[in-house]
């Protein structure tokens, strides 16, 4: 009975640590601010392998493995720093090298200030006039 209660102990106090480590880097992913310049984006790709039975000598169809990707975007700030942040696979797509974007303290969204993407060419306003008659060869 007593070694059954201090197992259960054990759990909470290893549960609890868990959970506030999780929560202290949450909070301070949140905390984080910035303003400044993209000068480069990554995408850092991990490949875990699951070691389950088929791995162990059988035959094994398909890919076992899990592939995960960290879409980073490194910012020089208007204080001189450099800060390298994890963003979405979307934001990332969106945000261009040369953009100025700013994290706002509370969230973990990066806002595009200002961007650096060309806008696209505008259509001209009346036809070329060509006075010239096509060549016409028969």
């Amino acid at each position: 009975m007593k070694n059954s209660s201090s197992s259960i102990i054990v759990f909470v106090i290893i549960f609890l640590a868990i959970t506030a480590i999780y929560v202290f880097f949450v909070v301070r992913r949140r905390e984080i601010t910035f303003e400044g310049t993209v000068t480069d984006k990554d995408i850092n790709e991990s490949v875990a392998q699951n070691s389950g039975p088929a791995n162990q000598g059988g035959i094994s169809f398909g890919n076992r493995g899990n592939v995960t990707h960290q879409y980073m975007i490194k910012v020089k700030t208007d204080a001189g720093k450099t800060v390298n942040y994890q963003v979405s696979e979307g934001q990332y797509e969106i945000i261009k090298i040369g953009d100025r974007v700013s994290k706002g303290k509370g969230t973990t969204e990066v806002n595009i200030v200002s961007s650096t993407q060309n806008s696209p060419p505008q259509a001209p306003s009346s036809p070329p006039t060509n006075t010239t008659p096509p060549n016409i060869v028969a």
